[in-house]
């Protein structure tokens, strides 16, 4: 490595010596180059020079050894000063992506070895020390390169690159140390006034053609990211939004950024000083962001050419299933308790927990609508937060109708479990159609939620509903019963138990309101399995 390094040297200073000294590009771009291998000695040099101490630090992880704290600290205090503040980043504007990606994954690289040294991710399983001393150096560093390379991209208007590098720190955010300087990275970097330019752009963008629409998609996953990001990072290090309002190392201007993102450049007075508060308003702001790019893009939806509504039909689709993806993610923690500092609760406090699962169930149809898979997948969920909070109920009676009943093949097994609960009155006339335009779909489903349907409510009306969905699928798929039914006769042992069964249920209503006729009808089916079994 060294050899080439130093071949690499000889070779950039040769170069140098040619350029011309009023070629700016040329000189910067050639530094470029160089910069690898400057870091590769840099790293190479560090190693040689600390290895004894890596060593003695594997061994205080290999033994847990809590007590040796001169070890720990003289490690930190070499790591620091001698390698990652040596390590400059590149100019955000004028560095090239390919730069920032090499320079990036290099310095992953080096400190993947350095993992290695010192034990390794086998160590982890064994040394509680290593995973809360050690790995979060090297975590916290990582972490931050990527918000740096996701500013840089941001400024280079590479949208999608910046909204990967956002979404591969998401999961890392509750093993971070160093919280302040990761979230001065995100506040003051991703936030600053980029993201508020971008957003003023795209509020005046037209969908012309896929090309807008791609960039359109792109500007809100990235603003939805980062909400989720920052939040995520606030409810992983509850402690730190405190921290960082409080660093005098962070100027004002800096922490004047978010409120900026927040609230625009107009508003010189809001200030938030919570980390609740924090998470509020980055929510409403995410689903504000939503809402106004779903109106936008739905005025006029039907009058446009076929190229430009199904692209916006497309970014709708995409739209309905963040608004709803952003809102369930934080109702599922909410429903799990899984709040330890209770940060959500201004969140959902009142009657803000209805608007969400309203605004979930509303999104959920209306991808649907325009033809979402992910909706479909989502459309379980829908039917579990309607039975939990009631008051959505009336928000699926016209959206219901908007969408092809084929849209629901996927979700026969949920609808048919909840035909005896108060949801059924509303998902009657969509299985009505079903029966009526694709029986067979949903024969199967009906047929084996019925048994335990017909006994598990005693509403009327409810009964009333199962009862002429039966008859309409005798009607409509009679052949279809005369196999099920010598499907069963395959096993008369079966059919006895299940008649059994039947039987217990109709005797252990109250005496006054048992079925005769019920009764009698279950006594001729027994003749018939009887005669069977004997034949």
């Amino acid at each position: 490595s060294k050899y080439y390094i130093q071949y690499a040297k000889e070779q950039f200073l040769l170069r140098w010596l040619q350029l011309s000294r009023l070629s700016e590009y040329s000189r910067k771009t050639t530094i470029q180059l160089i910069q690898p291998y400057h870091e590769l000695d840099q790293f190479l040099v560090f190693i040689e020079h600390n290895l004894p101490l890596l060593k003695t630090l594997e061994n205080r992880y290999l033994t847990n050894n809590k007590n040796d704290t001169i070890t720990r600290d003289l490690f930190h205090e070499r790591i620091h000063k001698d390698l990652l503040s040596q390590w400059q980043l590149p100019d955000v504007i004028r560095s090239s992506i390919p730069t920032w990606d090499d320079i990036v994954t290099n310095r992953a690289l080096f400190l993947d070895i350095l993992d290695e040294l010192v034990g390794g991710p086998r160590m982890t399983f064994t040394s509680r020390l290593k995973t809360l001393e050690f790995d979060p150096i090297l975590i916290d560093y990582k972490v931050q390169l990527s918000h740096d390379m996701a500013y840089c991209a941001l400024r280079q208007r590479n949208f999608k690159l910046s909204l990967t590098k956002v979404n591969d720190t998401r999961n890392r955010l509750d093993l971070l140390q160093s919280s302040i300087a990761t979230l001065s990275s995100l506040l003051s970097t991703l936030v600053a006034k980029e993201l508020k330019k971008m957003e003023i752009k795209i509020n005046s963008l037209e969908i012309m053609d896929e090309k807008t629409a791609s960039l359109n998609s792109t500007y809100i996953q990235l603003n939805s990211q980062f909400s989720r990001t920052v939040t995520d990072f606030l409810l992983a290090q509850p402690n730190a939004y405190y921290n960082y309002e409080n660093d005098e190392k962070i100027s004002q201007a800096k922490h004047r950024q978010l409120e900026i993102y927040l609230y625009g450049f107009d508003d010189q007075t809001t200030n938030i000083q919570t980390a609740d508060l924090l998470i509020s308003e980055l929510f409403n702001k995410s689903i504000n962001i939503l809402k106004n790019n779903i109106e936008k893009q739905e005025t006029d939806l039907q009058n446009l050419s076929t190229n430009i509504r199904l692209a916006k039909e497309n970014i709708l689709s995409r739209d309905y299933n963040e608004l709803a993806s952003l809102c369930d993610d934080y109702l599922r923690r909410y429903e799990n308790n899984e709040d330890e500092n209770n940060l959500m609760h201004i969140l959902f406090s009142g009657d803000n927990v209805n608007k969400i699962a309203d605004i979930i169930v509303k999104s959920v149809l209306s991808s649907m609508k325009y033809g979402s898979n992910e909706g479909v997948k989502r459309f379980s969920r829908l039917l579990q937060i309607i039975e939990l909070y009631p008051n959505t109920m009336e928000s699926i009676t016209n959206r219901l109708q908007e969408i092809s009943c084929w849209m629901f093949f996927d979700c026969l097994y949920q609808i048919t479990a909840y035909l005896d609960k108060p949801i059924d009155l509303k998902l009657y006339p969509l299985i009505e159609q079903i029966v009526k335009q694709y029986p067979q779909s949903i024969v199967y489903p009906f047929k084996l939620n019925y048994e335990t349907l017909q006994y598990s409510t005693n509403d009327p009306i409810l009964k009333h509903n199962l009862e002429i969905i039966r008859q309409k699928f005798d009607r409509h798929t009679s052949l279809v019963n005369e196999f099920i039914q010598a499907l069963n006769q395959l096993n008369p042992q079966q059919e006895y138990e299940n008649w059994c069964k039947e039987l217990y249920q109709l005797l252990t209503n109250d005496r006054n309101t048992r079925d005769i006729n019920k009764l009698k009808n279950h006594l001729k089916k027994f003749k018939k399995i009887f005669f069977f079994l004997i034949f």
